[in-house]
């Protein structure tokens, strides 16, 4: 068990200040296994970061997971070994120039075993359109005179006749727009709620808000990459979730809770739990500097 010690100060009524200590005792919870596994079709290092959860106050990096046999297999029957590395990493290198996971359609079967607890997921590479253009607007009536710029929008057109879910991140000189725990989700077929739009052109608020940070517009020889990633539905509901855990504050929060995702005990023991999650996504890159 930890204990924290809360200092409250109290203020009197003559302003005479009185000093209370208070112990709380916190139980530890129950150590979890936790697992990032999101690779890419790209022919670069694909790396699954295998760690456990730690005490809720603990700031330290999470302990990493040793010694664990990782495996990502093909329905074709194809092997990729990820090595062990440093802090809880483990990398598939591809053999030869332009070597990648990269069998549309396919569904990929993620293998972990740790000790003598074995855990699986799945998930389908599916495909991502390409990003045709990014386009710069300047603002000539800015809410602050004194921070004129220019806006983005990129164009991509959703993929006809098939449900497909987007995760969006753009780049600004190199820093992601709204930080690393930005989830710029798009809903079936780039869309917001149950409008169909299959195989259409991305709606606006998905071509602009995702790329755009509020207040702070793009100046001349700015930078903008914007990266177009597919994932699964399993995948976009896990994602959605952390989001709500990751945004989860103001005076209505509730408490956090862990979040899981497609991973399971292959011994279907209900007992045996990850978090995390396994995807596999295609990607679409597009690189625009901002020019008079």
């Amino acid at each position: 068990m930890k204990y924290t010690y809360l200092t409250l100060l109290l203020l009197s009524l003559s302003l005479i200040a009185c000093e209370d200590v208070v112990d709380i005792e916190l139980q530890n919870g129950e150590t979890l296994y936790v697992a990032d596994a999101f690779l890419t079709n790209e022919s670069t290092e694909q790396l699954i970061r295998l760690t456990t959860t730690a005490s809720y106050f603990d700031n330290s990096a999470p302990p990493a997971i040793k010694g664990a046999t990782v495996t990502v297999t093909g329905s074709d029957g194809t092997l990729y070994n990820f090595t062990e590395s440093l802090n809880g990493y483990y990398v598939w290198s591809p053999a030869f120039p332009g070597d990648k996971i990269d069998s549309l359609g396919e569904t990929y079967t993620l293998n972990i075993t740790i000790g003598n607890e074995f855990f699986q997921a799945t998930s389908v590479l599916n495909p991502v359109p390409p990003i045709d253009s990014i386009a710069f607007e300047f603002d000539d009536d800015p809410k602050d005179e004194d921070d004129e710029g220019y806006t983005a929008e990129f164009f991509a057109t959703d993929i006809p006749n098939r449900a497909d879910y987007y995760w969006i991140k753009a780049y600004k000189n190199g820093q992601r727009v709204g930080g690393e725990g930005n989830f710029s989700l798009t809903d079936k077929d780039a869309a917001f709620g149950d409008v169909d739009i299959d195989g259409r052109l991305f709606i606006f608020p998905l071509r602009v808000f995702t790329i755009n940070e509020d207040d702070y517009y793009y100046q001349i020889n700015d930078t903008l990459r914007v990266e177009l990633y597919s994932i699964n539905a399993e995948t976009h509901e896990f994602l959605e979730a952390v989001s709500v855990q990751t945004n989860n504050g103001g005076l209505f929060a509730t408490p956090p809770a862990n979040v899981y995702g497609n991973i399971r005990d292959a011994n279907n023991q209900p007992q045996k739990k990850m978090l995390g999650a396994f995807n596999i996504s295609s990607v679409s890159k597009k690189t625009a500097i901002v020019t008079p």
